[in-house]
């Protein structure tokens, strides 16, 4: 019927400002904010529901895409997928301890 549905959209465009803040190049919005938060944590000087938004698509976001470790100040070392074996979360799966 050719209805849009909104909080697909909403993700979306979410999703594209994310990949802004990982590559700022044209970006005036995407550098000023990358000087007040930190890209791993999310943490920072910026606050409110958009963020908090933002914050919980990284997972999304770092699930689609990958990236080069450079200096490694806006990667997270278990979460992206920086290696071709994949992310290091899945590759290394914590185990257990048992009880002692």
């Amino acid at each position: 019927m050719g209805i849009k549905d909104i909080a697909t959209e909403n993700k979306c465009l979410l999703l594209k400002l994310l990949h802004r803040l990982h590559n700022p190049d044209d970006s005036a919005w995407a550098r000023s904010v990358r000087e007040r938060i930190n890209l791993v944590t999310m943490a920072g000087e910026i606050a409110g529901p958009h963020w908090r938004d933002l914050a919980e698509l990284m997972p999304l976001y770092r699930a689609v895409t990958t990236c080069a470790v450079g200096n490694g100040t806006s990667t997270c070392f278990w979460e992206d997928r920086w290696l071709n074996c994949g992310r290091l979360k899945e590759v290394f799966p914590p185990t257990p301890q048992p009880c002692r």
